[in-house]
């Protein structure tokens, strides 16, 4: 597992882990997986942190060069905004007509956005109890390198 998923990863998962034992009971979650084709020779099919900006934003800032929305660019941000849109409605994100399950403490769910979307699971606790347990052995985050 690379390292940036192992620091991602694990920082997702200390904030639900952190907000559930708040008492935080509506927690959603999506992975945005799209990267427009002009850009895929640039950044590779793995959209950076950020890159759905593009999308939730509006893209024509970002295409003043001559390239314009295409169906695919436009369908991808319909697929975002209903997300969001639903969700500060009514808190129950979902688009076209697939709503997202909350996380609760025996499962991620994730809305997985592209040109359609899917819904997925992850299991972050194993890799958020690895990093817990081995800086409670050292005395030392070494994700945040940090003393504790």
């Amino acid at each position: 597992m690379p390292i940036f998923s192992i620091i991602v990863k694990t920082a997702i998962g200390t904030e639900i882990e952190a907000k559930s034992d708040l008492g935080w009971e509506d927690q959603y979650m999506y992975v945005f997986n799209y990267v427009r084709p002009q850009d895929r020779n640039l950044i590779g099919n793995s959209p950076g942190h950020g890159y759905e900006l593009l999308y939730l934003c509006g893209l024509n800032i970002y295409t003043t060069n001559g390239n314009s929305n295409t169906t695919e660019d436009n369908l991808v941000q319909s697929n975002l905004a209903q997300i969001f849109v639903s969700f500060i409605k009514g808190q129950n994100p979902s688009t076209n007509g697939l709503s997202i399950p909350k996380i609760t403490a025996n499962s991620i769910p994730y809305a997985l956005v592209s040109t359609d979307v899917t819904i997925g699971t992850t299991n972050i606790k194993p890799v958020v109890d690895f990093w817990k347990q081995l800086a409670a052995d050292y005395q030392f985050d070494f994700l945040q390198q940090i003393n504790l």
